[in-house]
């Protein structure tokens, strides 16, 4: 059968991502069906078992996503995609085509169960570079029409030092139109929503998600009101979906094709993303609201107790809360030279890859953020 021979090509390598295992039922609007099995091998056909999730999709889109013509992540945001019963174990999904359809062989297979293990985080070059020089005490602000895009690779790429740039969205029709007016560009799409508390389970399979109308989601959003314990639910690291596109621009400090797809975070006053690292450089564009970042360098990694879902790096978080260190837990956080730095409307901040980040929504946020595929290596910079 055609689509059973499309889907052992596209989960093929399904079962070398961390926490990947459950079995997951397609449904096609043409009628037919189909079962993945993934353990310690990917099974393709019929199982008796309980699907762990549906989802739901037309035949066209499945094949064009093993062609590489389609996104799954857009085709979901675009609604396109309907999920139903463990959404975290969906959201493996991109991980695991992306995996699959590489022309890289895997050298080292990643366990099935790696969630539930935590490795020491491995060094990185650009803890040479940031290690090298005096501590930074501030975050540099520049107006966008005085820093050039050969100013910002001298001054900021090549020491792997972050920046402010600010006015540098006054080109973005997302930017210059009213909250009510761009809701309406919502309409129609799709997110994928953080619940529960995404915080203590970050990087963890166990996340709860749900999937909701963005343009809802938004409106929630605008009415949420503080007052209790509880993480408020959070659109986190969703594709931007691409009929979006024409409302943003693309930043002029690395080349276009150096840029991977963007990605949009949207939440009310209190969401949080713990502190971790990224593993290439990143641009955060700040479309509405504030956010409070705190920053450690690359080569604190140490002192800030890093650990990843891998061996080899992976997923790379930090035992250390941020906004309260727990220094009778953690005492060499007491040597970290944290740098906290507000990030407003209209604000990019550029966060070179290996810098810890901690990040809480100050009131009602939009943001975008692209990531890059510049990462520092030993004489590539």
């Amino acid at each position: 059968m055609e689509l059973e021979r499309i889907a052992e090509k596209i989960f093929a390598r399904a079962n070398e991502i961390p926490g990947m295992q459950g079995v997951l039922a397609f449904q096609f609007t043409s009628g037919d069906s189909l079962s993945i099995t993934v353990s310690d091998s990917v099974k393709v056909g019929h199982c008796d078992a309980p699907s762990d999730v549906t989802i739901k999709m037309s035949t066209d889109d499945f094949v064009a996503v093993a062609n590489k013509s389609r996104d799954l992540e857009r085709l979901f945001t675009a609604g396109k995609i309907l999920v139903e019963g463990d959404f975290g174990l969906a959201t493996l999904l991109p991980q695991a085509i992306r995996a699959s359809l590489s022309d890289r062989n895997t050298e080292n297979k990643i366990d099935s169960n790696v969630e539930e293990q935590r490795f020491p985080a491995p060094e990185r070059y650009s803890e040479f570079v940031t290690a090298a020089q005096p501590p930074l005490r501030t975050v540099e602000r520049w107006d966008s029409d005085d820093l050039s895009p050969e100013v910002f690779y001298q001054q900021y790429v090549l020491p792997c030092k972050p920046v402010i740039i600010t006015n540098a969205l006054k080109e973005w029709p997302l930017y210059n139109m009213s909250q009510e007016e761009s809701v309406l560009h919502f309409e129609g799409l799709q997110g994928m929503i953080r619940t529960g508390d995404y915080v203590s389970q970050t990087f963890s399979k166990n996340r709860k998600f749900k999937a909701e109308s963005m343009a809802d989601f938004i409106r929630s959003a605008k009415a949420y009101k503080t007052g209790d314990n509880k993480l408020p639910e959070y659109l986190g690291s969703n594709s931007l979906p691409e009929s979006l596109e024409t409302l943003i621009r693309w930043p002029v400090y690395f080349r276009h094709d150096q840029y991977i797809p963007p990605r949009i975070w949207i939440g009310p006053q209190g969401t949080v993303t713990p502190l971790h690292r990224d593993d290439s450089d990143n641009l955060f564009a700040q479309v509405w609201g504030e956010k409070a970042f705190i920053l450690a360098a690359p080569h604190e990694r140490t002192h800030l107790y890093a650990w990843a879902t891998h061996k080899d790096g992976g997923l790379e978080g930090s035992e250390v809360n941020a906004e309260e260190p727990d220094y009778s837990r953690h005492p060499e956080a007491q040597e970290v030279n944290f740098l906290k730095v507000l990030v407003g409307s209209g604000d990019m901040l550029f966060i070179p890859d290996g810098w810890f980040h901690h990040v809480r929504s100050l009131s009602l946020s939009l943001s975008v953020n692209f990531w890059t595929t510049s990462v520092r290596r030993a004489g590539e910079m």
